[in-house]
């Protein structure tokens, strides 16, 4: 790409853990070493200024931060099943907890170190059969390799087929964009300056982060392509936004975040506005997931989006941009017919059972009162190559439920079999085994409604 779980006595120790999870110890802060004026300036906090997009590019000198100031947020790591700790404390952390001493060769796929808070933590751990095995992929179907005119990508060595998970991967780290700045700010600081100062305590709190990594990872992880150079972003904090992958965590209580997922190998796909894979991220194994979203042919390179697949070839050139990424796909090359298109595509709305059954009970509506507008869609997706987006599963969905409320068998479990397996990638405990057999489809209440 160019770009503690084993129950035990509450306050017993644990060979589990975050790296043994020690009683509170702070990341050391660099604000005991701010001169006595800064000291003594009137602060205020950043919680109530407006929220300002990160920079990217090369930042002019004015935003850039008075040089002897250099926030670092203070970051502790204490055992998250504590009922006493706020929801929202940030905790630097190892998921899924390993043995105190553990090698890296010793855990299978690995784990990853991570910054989130202590709600977030109990969430993921909280994940049914947490923590688990990382799913087998197919075996030996990628490698990675130089592209003519993109960095490293990843290549398909055999076929592989829609549906099938092409690698799945614990990411090096895993962390939210920004946390809450406990140090106040100096009062007159610009906006970008306060923008600068998050990126300054990012790199610290990142620093923490992955000096706990084995130094192969850490370098690994520094190999990483980074499009920050100039706009403030710190190496590692420019890798990260580089390279992420965004994952949100909604706990129980506390605040929800948005974390960023940087994976050794994952981090190598390309984008493209017809990509060939989609992504889930799964807590109880905690990994990133990467499947095939169509067939996809031996010697074809795997890609991802980076943008909105829906959002028009001038939008996504500039959601790319600070990726330093230079789309030159059919779609962004000749954009007039494939804009069209694919804003037809973004009206699609979901259909629900209810909404099958009304139209099935309502003679005066037509046949292709459904059906019609999904198939519509469904080659609207298959001619821009972007069964990645949600309508391609909405509208197979709609068409599955119209087959079946035709009683039409052979249409009914081809497209059910699609069903299926897009819904599975979002969700495999989802129960939609009525969709894949004529006996499943025959127990369906619109069962031949419309059967002529």
């Amino acid at each position: 790409m160019k770009r503690g779980f084993l129950k035990r006595p509450t306050g017993a120790p644990s060979a589990l853990s975050s790296k043994a999870e020690p009683a509170p110890t702070a990341v050391k802060s660099q604000e005991a070493n701010r001169n006595k004026e800064n000291e003594t300036r009137t602060v205020v906090d950043d919680s109530d200024r407006p929220r300002i997009k990160l920079p990217y590019g090369k930042v002019d000198s004015d935003s850039l931060l008075p040089e002897e100031f250099k926030p670092k947020l203070p970051t502790y790591e204490i055992p998250a099943q504590n009922a006493n700790i706020n929801p929202d404390f940030p905790l630097i952390t190892t998921q899924p907890p390993i043995l105190a001493g553990a090698e890296w060769n010793d855990v299978p796929g690995g784990w990853s170190e991570c910054h989130m808070y202590a709600s977030t933590k109990r969430k993921i751990q909280s994940s049914p059969g947490f923590p688990r095995e990382l799913p087998k992929a197919k075996p030996d179907c990628f490698r990675i390799a130089e592209t003519p005119d993109k960095g490293l990508g990843m290549f398909a060595t055999k076929p592989i087929r829609f549906g099938e998970l092409i690698i799945s991967e614990r990411p090096l780290i895993f962390c939210g964009l920004f946390t809450s700045m406990s140090a106040k700010l100096p009062k007159q600081l610009t906006d970008q300056q306060v923008i600068q100062a998050r990126l300054a305590n990012k790199e610290g709190e990142l620093e923490a982060v992955l000096e706990r990594l084995p130094q192969e990872r850490q370098d690994a992880y520094r190999a990483l392509f980074n499009s920050h150079l100039h706009d403030g972003s710190g190496p590692l904090m420019g890798i990260m936004r580089t390279n992420g992958f965004g994952v949100t965590i909604e706990p129980e209580r506390g605040a929800a975040g948005t974390f960023s997922a940087v994976c050794e190998k994952l981090s190598r796909i390309n984008h493209s506005c017809s990509p060939n894979s989609s992504r889930r991220w799964s807590s109880s194994s905690f990994s990133m997931q990467f499947y095939a979203s169509r067939d996809i042919q031996a010697g074809e390179e795997i890609t991802i989006q980076y943008a909105e697949l829906l959002s028009t070839a001038a939008s996504r050139k500039a959601e790319l941009a600070p990726y330093d990424v230079i789309c030159k796909c059919d779609s962004c090359m000749n954009p007039t017919e494939s804009d069209i298109r694919r804003q037809e595509i973004q009206k699609y709305k979901p259909i629900s059972p209810d909404d099958v059954m009304k139209w099935a009970y309502n003679r005066q509506l037509p046949n292709d009162y459904i059906l019609g507008p999904a198939l519509k869609t469904i080659d609207l997706i298959r001619q821009e190559g972007i069964e990645a987006v949600r309508p391609f599963n909405w509208a197979m969905f709609a068409a599955t439920l119209c087959y079946i409320t035709f009683a039409n068998v052979q249409k009914a479990v081809e497209f059910g079999k699609i069903v299926f397996t897009l819904e599975t990638i979002e969700d495999p405990q989802w129960d939609v085994a009525h969709f894949t057999s004529l006996k499943g489809m025959q127990g369906h209440p619109l069962w031949g409604l419309r059967k002529n």
